[in-house]
């Protein structure tokens, strides 16, 4: 155990089991993974269910872990959602983080790795909120609960200005032949009555400052499902209601799970090597 070294995803024996043996149909519920456990335990592991909140939201300025978090997620969720048949790609990553040093990373893993997913940067966002929007009316529309599952991945949250609640209000909201909702409203669509019908949403914000731009309050609680890096003792109580990522270390994180009433200390994953990825497909 080096406790201040980050994890090593190659390292976790379930994740391995499911690359190795993925189902043959989707589960009911969905798992990826954060990292390991600071006591002698399993890796933590996040469940997506179809229920309400069922949401993952990361909020944090450590940008190497933050793409480990999401490459991880993509491989594990990718291996259970193989042959799904969704209408709309089951894995959609929206990276905002044009200027960040790890900004090229997921076009590096999505060569690597050759898996089944979307990626779209800051021009796209509009068209792939829309699409899945829509799939989310037509879900509810026709009393769909049992379709393919659909993740949404938002790699900056803090960069997706068009989905701010303040955004709502602009002249554009106000043209008589716009066609769909603003772009905000979709998204709290997507947040609020995704989880059931088997559409979920993993975001990053990098403070809590920028999160409170960025979600209103009510959009905030369909995210059950928390992440925690360091910050202050008061933006740890608004996102977690605990102090305790105040106490953080640099490789350590908490995951919250409001519904289970869980608090959970972990060290997230090193970015795994490009190497990883390319055999860590589901065979």
């Amino acid at each position: 155990f080096e406790g201040n070294a980050a994890a090593e995803v190659a390292n976790n024996r379930q994740l391995n089991e499911l690359l190795e043996n993925p189902p043959a149909a989707t589960p009911n519920r969905l798992v990826t993974w954060l990292g390991d456990p600071v006591a002698v335990r399993e890796p933590v592991a996040v469940t997506f269910q179809r229920q309400s909140g069922s949401n993952l939201l990361i909020v944090g300025q450590n940008v190497e872990a933050v793409a480990a978090l999401l490459s991880v997620s993509l491989v594990s969720l990718s291996a259970q959602l193989s042959g799904s048949g969704a209408t709309l790609p089951g894995l959609n990553l929206l990276d905002l983080s044009a200027d960040i040093g790890n900004a090229n990373v997921f076009a590096q893993f999505e060569s690597a790795a050759n898996l089944p997913f979307r990626l779209g940067r800051g021009r796209h966002l509009p068209r792939i909120i829309t699409e899945i929007a829509t799939e989310v009316r037509r879900r509810l529309d026709t009393d769909l609960t049992g379709e393919a599952p659909i993740f949404l991945f938002i790699h900056g949250l803090h960069r997706a200005r068009d989905l701010r609640p303040d955004d709502r209000f602009s002249f554009s909201s106000f043209d008589a032949e716009q066609a769909e909702p603003d772009l905000s409203t979709q998204f709290e669509t997507i947040l609020r009555d995704g989880p059931e019908l088997g559409i979920h949403t993993i975001a990053w914000c990098d403070t809590m400052t920028n999160l409170a731009r960025s979600l209103d309050r009510r959009a905030l609680h369909d995210f059950g499902l928390r992440v925690a890096f360091q910050m202050s003792a008061e933006d740890s109580v608004n996102l977690i209601d605990s102090a305790a990522a105040s106490k953080l270390g640099p490789q350590r994180a908490i995951f919250s799970d409001e519904d289970a009433g869980r608090i959970e200390k972990f060290r997230p994953y090193a970015q795994p090597p490009l190497s990883w990825f390319a055999t860590a497909k589901p065979l």
